[in-house]
């Protein structure tokens, strides 16, 4: 399933080194304590103990190990080298070149317990982290994105290939979605579907169709207005009478826009051209079921505009004081 919403910048930074590191970066994912200390120490040669310090907080900061140590960021290394005691911290080019630090690699995820990926339950626990945050709330895909990053890096998790992440979002998010828009439709009837599709077909004659004609509330604040509005919520109440309850629905999924959430097209069902009418007519009886009908609620639901007409100003030709003053020319 091809997929493709991450911006540049991410494309850019996933498992990779920015231009320099930064010094709360340094000191959170770079710091040698008495552990870690240890540990280096156990390999032999200065190359290796800087090669192991250099991919030990590399993968802490990215997720990530290096294929080449070389690319790291010269404060990485100075930074490295100087809580090793190392004066020549030009011996990362010499790791780099060396084909045995392909054993450090397994020595430092078995160490601090870094799992891969494919490690049984790693997946279904980032799709059930992922789940819960596109039922309950709104955020683009480019944000869960980062979310997901952030979840396998604090559970220690090697991040996978980017199109891996990326197609786990996006799969995730139609699951939640294709959930939402089913749940819409499941328990309603034939002929509430037929009243709903009737709310967005302009009639003959007219200029809107019903459903806008009711998300236009009142205007000015006068008696004539307060009668039209109890007509309007006494109209929207009788069309959702018998809905199903969206009380159990997550908030946010209902009252974002549905073009902005639609499943994708080889998952739509026959339903879906009658989930668009509901989901804009339950977000507009959201408000009018449970909220009396009292004039504060009825002009809450649109910007009042002013019910006086402004004052306009007189026509005329500004007249300039030099000229006002002047004797006018034979």
């Amino acid at each position: 399933m091809p997929v493709s919403f991450l911006t540049e910048d991410q494309v850019r930074r996933y498992g990779r080194f920015g231009e320099e590191a930064s010094s709360d970066q340094l000191v959170r994912y770079f710091h040698l304590d008495d552990a870690d200390r240890a540990f280096v120490a156990e390999h032999r040669g200065d190359r290796n103990r800087l090669g192991v310090a250099v991919q030990l907080g590399a993968v802490r900061l990215l997720g990530m190990f290096l294929e080449d140590p070389s690319t790291a960021p010269t404060s990485v290394v100075s930074y490295a080298a100087e809580q090793l005691g190392l004066d020549d911290w030009g011996v990362i080019v010499a790791y780099a070149n060396d084909r045995g630090r392909s054993r450090h690699i397994p020595r430092i995820r078995t160490r601090y317990g870094y799992r891969s990926f494919t490690y049984p339950g790693v997946s279904f626990r980032l799709s059930r982290f992922l789940y819960a945050l596109c039922w309950t709330g709104t955020d683009r895909p480019s944000v869960l994105f980062d979310r997901a990053v952030s979840f396998l890096l604090a559970n220690k998790v090697l991040l996978p290939g980017l199109s891996v992440l990326e197609r786990t979002v996006s799969r995730v998010r139609s699951r939640a979605n294709a959930r939402l828009f089913g749940r819409l439709v499941d328990k309603v009837t034939p002929e509430q579907r037929e009243r709903l599709d009737a709310l967005v077909v302009v009639p003959e004659g007219a200029r809107q169709s019903p459903l806008d004609r009711l998300r236009d509330g009142p205007y000015i604040q006068s008696g004539l207005e307060i009668s039209r509005a109890l007509a309007r919520l006494d109209e929207i109440r009788a069309v959702t009478q018998g809905l199903p309850e969206i009380d159990r629905l997550p908030p946010g999924g209902i009252m974002l826009s549905p073009a902005s959430r639609p499943p994708p097209r080889h998952k739509r069902s026959p339903d879906f051209r009658t989930i668009g009418g509901p989901r804009r007519f339950w977000r507009l009886s959201a408000r009018s079921r449970p909220a009396p009908a009292t004039t504060s609620s009825i002009f809450s639901t649109s910007s009042p505009r002013r019910s006086f007409p402004t004052r306009r100003r007189r026509r005329g030709k500004p007249v300039c004081a030099r000229f006002a003053t002047s004797t006018p020319r034979r």
